[in-house]
Formats: structure tokens, sequence, C-alpha cells
């Protein structure tokens, strides 16, 4: 039999959270500030290739490496844009989602579903629901959240 890692969410307080916050934002400051830079001296070398036509290549690998910057130091993680998605599914689901029906609907390798259903678990998000893995045979990841909101409807 598998073991089941414990999935209780890490308690945190508020100064860490706190401290995290303020990492964030010094880090996107530090990319904006970089990438401002980059596309600085991208104009100033297509300027300066008036009377040096070779440096025209060297602007534009700037403004290139400035649009890199931005666009891949404000992505967000894959799993950060998935988990809106897992949420309505949990919402249409009655709040009990396995890994299969995940990957099936997100059209995700099942590898990721397991690995954002786990992230939801971690963060309280969600739990995995002991007496329906019983009866199914499989992990059933509970959204209390949404089994509640169809429980009020009736």
């Amino acid at each position: 039999m598998k073991k089941l890692k414990n999935l209780k969410p890490k308690p945190k307080n508020q100064a860490a959270c706190k401290i995290e916050m303020k990492q964030r934002q010094v880090i996107k400051a530090l990319l904006y500030i970089s990438s401002t830079i980059l596309a600085f001296l991208g104009i100033l070398f297509i300027i300066a290739s008036v009377f040096a036509p070779q440096r025209i290549l060297t602007g534009f690998v700037f403004f290139a490496l400035a649009g890199l910057t931005l666009f891949f130091g404000t992505r967000k993680p894959k799993s950060l844009r998935l988990e809106s998605p897992v949420l309505r599914l949990a919402e249409a689901y009655n709040g009990k989602l396995t890994v299969s029906t995940v990957a099936e609907e997100l059209q995700i390798p099942i590898d990721d579903a397991k690995d954002l259903l786990t992230n939801l678990a971690r963060k309280g998000i969600c739990y995995i629901d002991f007496e329906e893995v019983e009866k199914v045979g499989r992990e059933v990841f509970f959204f209390p959240e949404f089994a509640v909101k169809k429980e009020r409807e009736k």
C-alpha cells in the first residue's frame, strides 16, 4: 500500500507572508528596471547606428533582451494558471475530483494533474476523502466549499 504524504498546509505567520510578499515585489521591480535599462541601451545603440551601422544589430539585441526579460519575468507558473479551471471543475463535479478527471477535462498530463491537486491540498483548499478512496479505489480530492454550495441550493 502506498504511503500518503501529509497534505496539511504549513502554517505561516503574518511576518513570513509579509517578507515573502516584499521579496516578490523587489524581484518584480528589479525585472522592470533591468528591462527598462536594456530598452534604453537598445535605443541608444540604434541612434548610434547612424554613425556606425554595425551597432544596429546590437540595438535590436538589447530590445529583444528587454522583451524577453519582461515576458519571462512576469509569467505565472503553470500550476497557478491552472488553479482557477480546477476550481471551476470542482464546482461542476459537486466538490469531488479525481486526478484522471482533472487530466481529461483540462487536457494535461496525469502527473501535472496530480501535482496540481496535491498543491491545492497543501494549501488547504481541498483534501483527500479517504471514505471515497475506499469506495472508488483511487484518490478523490474533496473541495468542501463547493459541496456546501450544492447542499445550500437544495
